[in-house]
């Protein structure tokens, strides 16, 4: 039987799900109410965190680093998005 997952890949994977959760908030909730490029310096300084994390542990990179890939597809997608409709006001 093999051992469940370590105490820092439960951190690492708490980590992944908080930036998720504050990109959501972000697209949802804070999006709609701020400047374009305080969007963006908000995704980037998320991207910082999580290289800052990924740089200081050693849990599965192929697992965090799907995850957090599909994280900023979502931001990228979301940032195109709002680009389009600042183009087209």
């Amino acid at each position: 039987m093999s051992p469940g997952p370590s105490n820092r890949e439960n951190q690492g994977q708490t980590f992944l799900a908080t930036l998720q959760n504050i990109l959501a908030v972000l697209e949802d909730e804070v999006s709609p109410a701020i400047q374009y490029n305080t969007y963006i310096r908000l995704v980037n300084d998320l991207q910082i965190l999580y290289n800052i994390h990924n740089g200081t542990s050693s849990l599965n990179r192929a697992y965090e680093n799907n995850n957090y890939a599909n994280l900023m597809n979502t931001a990228r997608s979301f940032r195109n998005a709002m680009s389009l409709d600042e183009q087209r006001d």
